[in-house]
């Protein structure tokens, strides 16, 4: 008998300790944020969701690397390893792959030149309309780098 009440004891204490307490479940839920926190002034989130002003924000954003020998040269031999393959060596749209693909754009047009800093290293790091994204494959500085040379595609100077 007495094992038999001692099996009785630890299945009451054991179901005892499977039920939740009841104020685990009355608690008071948190729902999502009522207002998102605004990011600070002069900043992009990269590893979070766009905002709503992403173009406006890319636009406004500066190349923080000088234009020096060095940097372009980088810039070069980083546009040859990445990006030559679908723009061409002289970024005219013309590569190897350009009839697999669908017109790829002139990266020597004014269209280009017009365009910020910012909204071209946006779409190295993004992606484009069709173009996939590097922002994994190359460093912030390598990308920087590849935007200033690009800049000299369309002026005839591109090496």
């Amino acid at each position: 008998m007495r094992s038999s009440v001692a099996a009785a004891l630890a299945a009451a204490l054991w179901l005892a300790g499977c039920a939740a307490p009841p104020d685990m479940t009355r608690s008071p839920s948190s729902g999502p944020a009522e207002r998102p926190l605004l990011p600070p002034a002069g900043t992009l989130a990269v590893d979070a969701p766009p905002s709503r002003d992403r173009p406006a924000a890319l636009n406004r954003i500066v190349n923080p690397r000088p234009a020096s020998t060095a940097v372009l040269a980088e810039g070069a031999a980083l546009y040859r390893i990445y990006c030559a393959v679908c723009h061409g060596a002289d970024g005219g749209g013309d590569s190897l792959l350009a009839e697999y693909l669908p017109r790829l754009p002139d990266l020597r047009s004014p269209v280009w030149a017009r365009r910020p800093d910012g909204r071209l290293y946006g779409v190295i790091l993004r992606g484009g309309f069709r173009m996939p994204a590097y922002g994994d494959a190359l460093s912030e500085g390598e990308r920087w780098a590849v935007v200033h040379y690009l800049r000299t595609l369309g002026n005839g100077d591109g090496q």
